[in-house]
């Protein structure tokens, strides 16, 4: 059986926030994060021996995505909040109070592949501005 862990953030109103109860179909991020994390450590011992690092980033909801765009909008409607309340919610869920974008998870991506990341290796890095902060 998982031991299924809080994360702050792993639900848009498991804290309170601005959309508490408003918005369904957004419970169980966590469990299968947890699910990956094991399979990172898994492939990174299997790989390592042949100088192969795996590294997996679980970047947070970013707005500047179609798809995300459009569950905003969709979610938006069923609470009766416009998407960009729900993108600056978001936004203001992470520790760092401000919102994520494609180029913060690019260059977080350039980093952990250059010779300065060598360090990491069977790991999952959260580029989420600390929204899913085990708690």
């Amino acid at each position: 059986m998982h031991d299924r862990k809080r994360h702050a953030g792993d639900h848009p109103d498991a804290d309170g926030g601005p959309f508490e109860g408003q918005i369904p179909e957004h419970g169980g991020v966590c469990y299968g994060q947890h699910r990956h994390r094991r399979t990172d450590q898994v492939a990174g011992c299997e790989l390592g021996g042949s100088g192969i690092r795996v590294i997996c980033l679980n970047a947070t909801a970013l707005p500047e995505t179609e798809r995300i765009w459009e569950s905003f909008e969709k979610y938006g409607k069923m609470a009766g909040v416009s998407p960009e309340d729900i993108a600056a919610g978001v936004a203001q869920q992470n520790l760092l109070s401000s919102g994520i974008t494609l180029r913060h998870v690019a260059e977080t991506a350039a980093f952990l592949v250059s010779d300065t990341g060598m360090g990491f290796n069977s790991h999952i890095v959260d580029v989420d501005g600390g929204r899913f902060t085990v708690i």
